[in-house]
């Protein structure tokens, strides 16, 4: 199936008004400029060491099968948010979709609070039971400057290690300049499925010790149609601002001050009970940094971070609204603290140490007001939230040492401490032992975890690192899982459980990472062993609002054994100067092995083939265009005690295509879902009110220009 000439005069048409928007855009805004330098495009490779650094700009990751998707690559993919840019970009990364925004990244089989996530080193919890507001869709996607994705329990210097992998973003840095000067930059797009438009813009302003970047983006998007038609509930409005700044008193010292606010607002979400009415995110985080400050310390940086969520969910749009009116003022807070010493003890050795601390806090409750039958004109107020919170400190250490020629060693550990406790009335407590038995009356629980890893680097070339490691991760119940009170959740009902203990994992990885001669690879194969594996359970099928409606109500329990087995390797050969061939794959077996049954919602095997040419004329102009073809397999391996329905497979076409003119101007051009298929994503939960499955988005035109000035 081809684009019609309707649908290339429409892009044509977009594409023109986009252009005379920016150019007069920047003509009214340009300032005093310097050429704003490129980022550069950064490879799917192991994150090497940084000679000289003033701090670490990513977690480090020698030794593991890590992905560092870069500011370029955002820009190409034009993604909605992070989680949707990562599920393009990283082989081992898929989505949970829950609307047109807020992909929720689901990595080899782990998603939630088993990927932890950093903005600017500061820990982020959203609010919402229902992962409306997932922690990478807390900062906009135009703002990013690098995402480390290390995969496995490999990171024990940013927090406590995830079980699946981790998740570290950083925003952009403005730069110091010998004299003032200031440059930015200006874009726009459109989505032609959906109506969505979206701008952003940012400006930075430099001196020899000071720096400061503004950027923020605006972003309407309405309902999707599938590739049948079906037009699904999606719409959003979202505002984002955001900014940095840096001042370097003194030539071994630094301070950085990052703040970010999104406000999201009628966000729809077809697979949930509820939709967003509201909800504003203020992110915040202050980081100081001392160079050689005794000898053999490299750098030592202190950080203190504070973050609240406000979410604001109802059923105003939702079928059962004429019968019932819910809604739910939720909110979460995080404060923590971190602190860091980067030593050089013994030549090229290299020995990190430190300390931090985060507490989290949830809130909130959900009130029920009928609008029919005897009870119509009652409010019921019920809580949610019954002032969790979760206090974590922990130690660790890190050390990265020569063993012996071509071969690197690098041994991790930590230890947290964990008070996780609720103060639940007596509705909440009945609610937890009506699913879970007495002992959930109980809401306090105390937790020593430790997690290590030791990983084996051999690099024959300097270009190759063939790596083996072992790890093992300790998990404490998230706040939802063990502390929410009954509420709406994703296809229904959700009530956790408080009796849950920690989630223990033991994972061995064998990969490499490889830029030799044209090849660029990075993989591994890996088993992952969870003992006491919190899994979600389906606990009951009932009418819980009396409106006619079977709801599914689901909670948590342990598994005293699962185990995730998998591959994700990502790879591009260049067969020449301006062809090159890529691909991935990424797979994942995951076994309830207590109960001989499958793990619920485990992706299918998946990957992805493509090519990309280059082009370029006069050194001023330059061309690229990426089709890649992207394959599903079914899923059949499903859970029945979840009541998780199998998925078919399917294959979509992608074309991606950008033009970049003396390094100022850029159009980026691309075409989702090429042949408008009809399909669904395995993860993706069914629609609570109809039992169908929610699809994805049909063919896709989505347009952009930047300039940069």
């Amino acid at each position: 199936m081809t684009l019609n000439s309707k649908q290339w005069r429409v892009t044509a048409e977009v594409c023109r008004r986009l252009a005379a928007r920016t150019v007069a855009c920047a003509c009214c805004l340009a300032l005093p400029a310097v050429a704003a330098g490129q980022t550069s495009s950064v490879s799917a490779l192991t994150e090497r060491e940084e000679i000289v650094v003033w701090e670490r700009r990513n977690v480090r990751s020698l030794g593991t099968a890590a992905v560092t998707v870069g500011a370029r690559d955002a820009e190409e993919a034009q993604a909605t948010d992070v989680g949707e840019l990562l599920q393009s970009s990283v082989p081992g990364v898929t989505g949970q979709r829950l609307g047109a925004a807020n992909v929720d990244p689901v990595l080899r089989g782990a998603r939630a609070e088993r990927i932890p996530v950093t903005i600017d080193g500061a820990e982020v919890h959203g609010a919402c039971p229902s992962r409306m507001d997932p922690e990478t869709s807390l900062v906009d996607v135009t703002a990013v400057d690098t995402i480390a994705v290390v995969k496995g329990p490999y990171s024990v210097t940013a927090g406590p290690p995830g079980i699946g992998g981790s998740v570290h973003i950083r925003t952009q840095d403005p730069e110091f300049s010998p004299s003032l000067a200031a440059h930015g930059s200006l874009g726009a797009g459109y989505t032609s499925n959906a109506d969505g438009w979206r701008t952003n813009g940012s400006v930075s302003l430099a001196r020899p010790n000071m720096a400061a970047r503004l950027g923020g983006g605006i972003r309407e998007f309405g309902d999707y149609s599938s590739g049948n038609g079906e037009l699904v509930p999606s719409s959003f409005r979202d505002r984002n601002i955001g900014g940095t700044a840096l001042w370097q008193p003194s030539q071994n010292d630094r301070l950085r001050l990052d703040a970010n606010v999104d406000a999201t607002r009628d966000a729809r979400f077809a697979s949930a009970t509820m939709d967003t009415d509201e909800e504003d995110a203020y992110l915040g985080a202050l980081r100081y940094t001392r160079r050689n400050p005794i000898q053999g310390v490299e750098t030592l940086t202190a950080t203190g971070y504070a973050n609240y969520i406000h979410h604001r969910m109802d059923n105003a749009n939702k079928p059962n609204a004429s019968m019932m009116r819910m809604w739910a003022p939720l909110h979460a807070s995080t404060f923590g603290g971190r602190l860091q010493a980067d030593l050089t003890p013994l030549g090229d050795t290299r020995l990190s140490i430190g300390g931090d601390a985060s507490y989290v806090k949830h809130g909130g409750t959900r009130k029920m007001a009928r609008v029919m039958g005897p009870m119509a004109g009652k409010t019921v107020t019920s809580t949610v939230w019954p002032d969790p919170h979760t206090l974590d400190g922990g130690m660790f250490a890190e050390v990265t040492y020569p063993v012996a020629a071509q071969w690197h060693a690098v041994l991790g550990g930590r230890i947290d401490f964990v008070d996780a406790g609720a103060h639940p009335d007596s509705a909440a407590i009945a609610a937890f032992k009506q699913y879970y038995g007495p002992d959930a009356g109980d809401t306090e629980a105390f937790e020593a975890n430790v997690s290590a890893n030791a990983r084996l680097i051999y690099s024959p070339v300097e270009a190759v690192d063939l790596f083996a490691g072992i790890g093992r991760a300790v998990r404490t119940a998230s706040t939802t899982e063990r502390f929410y009170v009954f509420g709406p959740g994703l296809g229904g009902y959700l009530v956790g459980n408080p009796t849950l203990d920690p989630e223990r994992s033991l994972e061995a990885d064998i990969g490499a990472s490889v830029n030799w001669q044209g090849l660029t690879l990075n993989g591994s194969v890996f088993y992952n062993r969870v003992e006491d594996y919190i899994a979600p359970v389906l606990l009951a099928k009932t009418d819980v609002n009396m409106d006619g409606i079977v709801d599914l109500v689901r909670g948590f329990r342990n598994v005293d054994n699962a185990a995730l087995t998998g591959v994700d390797v990502g790879a591009a050969v260049a067969v020449s100067d301006r062809l090159s061939v890529l691909g991935s794959i990424a797979y994942v077996y995951g076994q309830n092995e207590s109960d001989d049954e499958a793990l619920p919602e485990i992706p299918p095997l998946e990957g992805t083939l493509g090519l990309q040419l280059s082009q370029s004329w006069n050194g001023n102009w330059h061309a690229w265009v990426t089709p890649r073809l992207r394959l599903v397999d079914r899923q059949d391996r499903i859970d029945p005690a979840f009541d998780e329905d199998p998925s078919a497979g399917f294959a979509t076409v992608e074309l991606l295509s950008r033009l970049r003119v003396h390094d100022r101007y850029e159009l980026m051009l691309n075409v989702t879902n090429l042949l408008d298929k009809n399909y669904h994503e395995h993860l993706t939960r069914e629609n609570p009110f109809t039992g169908a499955e929610v699809p994805e988005p049909g063919r896709t035109i989505s347009v952009a220009l930047r300039v940069t000035f």
